[in-house]
């Protein structure tokens, strides 16, 4: 088993030999970055593999699916590309968001087994899907409030995953908020459409929202004040014959 420092000294030496490289030739520096990323995360898999040191593992994920990510910032859109998918090779933003997310799900899969990488992978996945659609994708012209709910929407639905990763019912609650709050703005917002599905949506949301909060409220109140069963009886209690008799009788 190598000491972490030669793997660690492997890596400094070929990031300084690619970096050379790239300052005295004119190779594109995102392929360069891509290749420094890539082979810093081949070493640092060795690494993990030799020494099942969970600390060579987190930044071998990010390392690669980082690389992954300087490598999509070198692309670009062929000539023949249909306009409408153009946007495909600029969602930079997006992109990055999803690859830190893939690199959390992997260090998970790959034996980090703890709730935490999860969390972390299922926020940073609602940031990648929010700013696909809403900063670089095809809805990014929708009105601003609209926008705001769905932004809002996000957050509520991660607290949500919290609750289900078991990370305790107060999740619940800010949950609960953000979405009702996210109901609202959709309310504000399709307020300026004029179509019959916006109509119908402005009108009905809200009190759907309002209902089923109610409901959930109420199912909640009716399972605490449920009866679970009569108390046992314990030794203490003066109405009950003590077991055996006093040992002055």
């Amino acid at each position: 088993m190598k000491n972490p420092r030669f793997y660690i000294g492997v890596i400094l030496i070929i990031i300084g030999a690619l970096s050379l490289v790239a300052s005295v030739t004119d190779a594109d520096s995102e392929w360069i970055g891509s290749g420094i990323f890539m082979v810093a995360a081949a070493i640092l898999f060795m690494a993990y593999t030799q020494t099942s040191k969970i600390g060579f593992l987190i930044p071998a994920c990010n390392c690669f699916f980082m690389g992954l990510f300087v490598f999509y910032t070198s692309l670009h859109a062929p000539i023949r590309t249909p306009y409408d998918l153009r946007f495909l090779f600029n969602l930079e933003g997006t992109m990055f968001f999803l690859s830190q997310a893939l690199a959390f799900f992997t260090m998970y899969l790959l034996g980090l087994r703890r709730r935490w990488p999860l969390i972390v992978a299922t926020w940073l996945l609602l940031f990648a899907v929010f700013i696909g659609l809403f900063a670089e994708g095809p809805l990014r012209n929708m009105d601003g409030t609209i926008v705001g709910g769905m932004f809002f929407l996000m957050i509520g639905l991660g607290f949500g995953f919290l609750y289900l990763f078991k990370a305790g019912s107060w999740t619940l609650y800010p949950a609960g908020g953000l979405l009702a709050f996210a109901a609202f703005l959709f309310v504000i917002g399709l307020s300026s459409y004029s179509t019959p599905t916006a109509i119908f949506l402005r009108k009905a949301l809200l009190p759907f929202i309002l209902i089923a909060s109610g409901l959930v409220l109420l199912l909640k109140w009716q399972k605490i004040d449920s009866p679970t069963g009569s108390p046992k009886e314990s030794d203490s209690d003066p109405n009950m014959p003590p077991e055996y008799p006093p040992d002055s009788m």
